[in-house]
This record gives structure tokens, C-alpha cells and sequence, in this order.
């Protein structure tokens, strides 16, 4: 539907969504990220995307005080991992996921170093249950320890 109106010449409309925090609040405010990184542009075709190539593509970012990576869908794997190498990188600026993602993946998206979350929900708050489920976690994922192995 969208294409079509697109060809019609016909201005899109996304479904509003809202930034929720880390901690399931409404973002009242918050750095708008400065660029959307996809992953499909990001590697292409490419099927090893941890490359010396992608790994200088990263750097580029690291001066930015938030960026936003775009979800396909929410079974895409590649944005998580472009989350945890700019992470392993060293960037310290917010990062903002957005696309097909939902309240209940915002813990896995948490454990990569994402820090805010736009999503097409009614809600004012997301619960804590749904936030953080797990007290702790058996495994170490990128500058996030919570857990014991």
C-alpha cells in the first residue's frame, strides 16, 4: 500500500510511535539520532559482516551522540550485532532502535547496548517483568555484565 501511494506521489505516513527509555519510561527527552544506520545497506550482500572493511564503516559513527538502527523485521539478526560492535568499538552515545521492534525483545535489545526504543505502543510505561525479566543473566553480552557465569 504504501509503495503505491508512494507512486501516486502521495506522502507516507509512519504509525506514530514513542521513545521509551531503558527503564520502560516514556523519553521525555532525548538526542534525536543523527543517522539511521540499516543493515541491509550497511553490509549488502556481504555474509561476513565483521570485516576490517565494516569495522572502519563503524568508526565513522563514533563521534555521534546517537544513532538509530533500523529493524527489517524483529527476526533480523544483523542490527543487534551492529549495536554490540559500535558498542565493542567504544561508543558511548545513545543508540536508538526502531522499525520492526517490540516491547517484549527490549531486554535482548538492552544486553547489545541499546538505549532507547521506538515503538508503536499505547502504553505510557512498559512494566519492569517486561523490561528486565531475569534477575541475572548466565551469559556476558557486550559492556553489559549482569549475572554470573
Amino acid at each position: 500500500m504504501s509503495a503505491q501511494l508512494k507512486e501516486l506521489g502521495m506522502p507516507v505516513v509512519s504509525p506514530l510511535t514513542k521513545v521509551f527509555d531503558r527503564y520502560g519510561r516514556l523519553a521525555g527527552s532525548y538526542t534525536e539520532p543523527e543517522f539511521t544506520i540499516d543493515p541491509e545497506d550497511f553490509y549488502g550482500s556481504v555474509t561476513k559482516t565483521y570485516t576490517a572493511d565494516s569495522r572502519a564503516k563503524l568508526r565513522a559513527f563514533l563521534s555521534s551522540s546517537a544513532i538509530a538502527i533500523q529493524f527489517g523485521k524483529v527476526t533480523e539478526g544483523r542490527p543487534y550485532t551492529l549495536a554490540l560492535r559500535l558498542r565493542e568499538l567504544g561508543y558511548q552515545g545513545d543508540l536508538h532502535a526502531v522499525g520492526a521492534i517490540n516491547r517484549e525483545i527490549m531486554h535482548l535489545l538492552m544486553r547489545v547496548g541499546f538505549t532507547h526504543f521506538h515503538l508503536t505502543d499505547q502504553h505510557q510505561a512498559i512494566p519492569k517483568e517486561i523490561v528486565s525479566p531475569f534477575s541475572f543473566s548466565y551469559q556476558i553480552v557486550g559492556t553489559r555484565r549482569t549475572g554470573h557465569a
